[in-house]
C-alpha cells in the first residue's frame, strides 16, 4: 500500500485512510488562539483598571457627601484640609453667599464646597461639591 495524498473532487484526503491534520493546519490555529487569548487578556486588564478607577472615584464621592454632611450640621469656621488613610486628599472652602439677605432671617448663607483629590492611572483625579450652610450672622467663614 503506497502512503500518499491524492486530490480527487476538490478534496483532500489521504490515500492510506488515517486521517488528522496537517502541520501547517495546526500552527495556524494555535496562532489564531495564542491572538484571541492575547486580546481577551487585554480586554480584562483593561476592565479591571476601569474598575480600580471606579471605586476610587466612589470612595471620594463618599468622602465628600461626608464632608458636607458634617459641614452641614456644624459649619467650619474656616477653611479645612486633611488625608485619609486610603490616600484620598480633602479640603473644605467656606465662602460667604453674597445673594443672602441676614438682616430677615437672621442667618446668613455660606457656600461650602468639598473638594476630594486622588491619583487614578498615573493621573489627579478631583471632585468638588457644594452645599449652601445657614450659620448664625457674623460668623466668620
Amino acid at each position: 500500500m503506497m502512503c500518499g495524498y491524492a486530490l480527487t473532487g476538490g478534496n483532500r484526503f489521504r490515500s492510506d485512510g488515517a486521517a488528522g491534520f496537517t502541520l501547517l493546519e495546526t500552527l495556524v490555529a494555535l496562532t489564531i488562539l495564542s491572538l484571541s487569548v492575547a486580546v481577551l487578556f487585554g480586554l480584562f486588564s483593561q476592565a479591571l483598571q476601569w474598575s480600580r478607577d471606579d471605586s476610587r472615584a466612589m470612595q471620594a464621592r463618599v468622602l465628600a457627601q461626608s464632608l458636607l454632611a458634617r459641614a452641614e450640621t456644624s459649619p467650619p469656621g474656616s477653611d479645612e484640609h486633611g488625608m485619609e488613610a486610603s490616600g484620598l486628599w480633602w479640603g473644605l472652602h467656606v465662602s460667604p453667599n453674597g445673594k443672602s439677605d441676614a438682616r430677615q432671617t437672621g442667618l446668613q448663607a455660606e457656600t461650602v464646597t468639598a473638594t476630594v483629590h486622588w491619583a487614578a492611572g498615573g493621573s489627579e483625579k478631583e471632585l468638588a461639591l457644594s452645599t449652601l450652610v445657614l450659620a448664625p450672622p457674623g460668623a466668620e467663614p
